[in-house]
């Protein structure tokens, strides 16, 4: 009991430290990549970040090409031509990511010609890996090419776009450079109909939490972090309802946007959404596994997925399109 309180207690000390009293670093004049940002909590925080932060530059990289174009035409009206980049990029095949990396820079570069006394950087200063997709289905009923697919998008991708940006970072160190990873609630605990899902999520919480302790040892710095929020409404978990209404609720997506963002800004390791998912770090390792599972059980959780239905249409992005390489600027 006494080491339960104890871990309780530091744990509120540590988040009056975060939330209060550490001071928030600037977003002004950076330059952001989210992949999968036409639209969902992707577009909701690239909104924020163009509208409050004075980004210099946001950047977009999805699969879907119409929302894509429908949010450069929008942002573009809304915050000028010269701040959003859209392009349509399969994070899945590593070729690609590279070929528009170089690509992305070789605009920077033109564009530093074009305004020399310009401050920002000719690099991505925030990586966001945002992208993901959802099958909802359980592992029987799900194709292995679909199981691929979920961990080759929400987990083995975000390597690719790391090691694509990671080197300019290493250079411009100056410039507080920052890797978020767009997690899940089930990167902490898995359910059912989510096999693949958790497994991907899983993957990309230790491949962030990996890649922090990499960047702390190797003295770069280098921010990182992690978010895991619970149910978010969007289309992508259409269907989902709430688990406990007070405690778990499918989560408002601008309030996850705004969340996400605060993170960045004060440079949060961690961000579980809503905070009282913390206490699943403490109850998996406490309580014997036949007692967390029920647990699970009787809050909700193992059937949560059971009236899932997902994102519906022709350019549903949990299909992986073909790159086309077509860039709007």
């Amino acid at each position: 009991m006494f080491t339960i309180s104890t871990i309780i207690f530091f744990t509120i000390l540590y988040n009056i430290y975060w939330y209060f009293l550490r001071k928030e670093k600037s977003l002004k004049g950076k330059n952001v990549l989210i992949t999968g940002g036409s639209r969902g909590i992707g577009r909701l925080v690239a909104e924020i970040l163009l509208s409050k932060e004075q980004v210099n530059c946001i950047v977009i990289w999805d699969v879907d090409q119409n929302s894509l174009q429908e949010c450069q035409s929008t942002f573009s009206k809304q915050y000028g031509q010269d701040r959003i980049i859209t392009c349509q990029v399969d994070i899945s095949d590593h070729e690609k990511v590279y070929r528009e990396r170089d690509n992305l820079y070789e605009l920077f570069k033109n564009r530093k010609l074009q305004n020399p006394n310009s401050e920002c950087s000719g690099s991505i200063d925030i990586l966001i890996n945002n992208a993901g997709i959802v099958n909802g289905k359980p592992l029987l009923q799900t194709s292995d090419d679909r199981i691929n697919m979920v961990l080759n998008v929400n987990t083995i991708s975000h390597c690719y776009t790391v090691k694509a940006f990671l080197p300019e970072m290493i250079k411009n160190q100056n410039t507080s450079p920052h890797i978020v990873t767009i997690a899940s609630a089930a990167a902490l605990c898995g359910t059912s109909s989510l096999c693949d899902y958790s497994a991907s999520k899983f993957g990309a919480f230790g491949f962030n939490e990996a890649l922090r302790l990499e960047m702390k040892h190797l003295k770069y710095n280098i921010d990182t972090t992690c978010v895991c929020p619970f149910y978010i409404r969007t289309d992508l978990f259409a269907g989902i309802k709430d688990v406990i209404p007070y405690l778990f609720p499918v989560l408002d997506p601008n309030y996850v946007a705004n969340r996400i963002v605060q993170g960045i800004k004060k440079r949060e390791e961690v961000v579980v959404i809503p905070e009282m998912l913390r206490i699943t770090y403490l109850l998996r390792f406490l309580l014997p596994v036949s007692v967390f599972d029920r647990l699970v059980s009787w809050m909700g959780i193992s059937s949560s997925m059971d009236h899932f239905i997902g994102r519906k249409s022709s350019d549903d992005t949990t299909s992986v399109q073909s790159d086309s390489n077509k860039k709007n600027l």
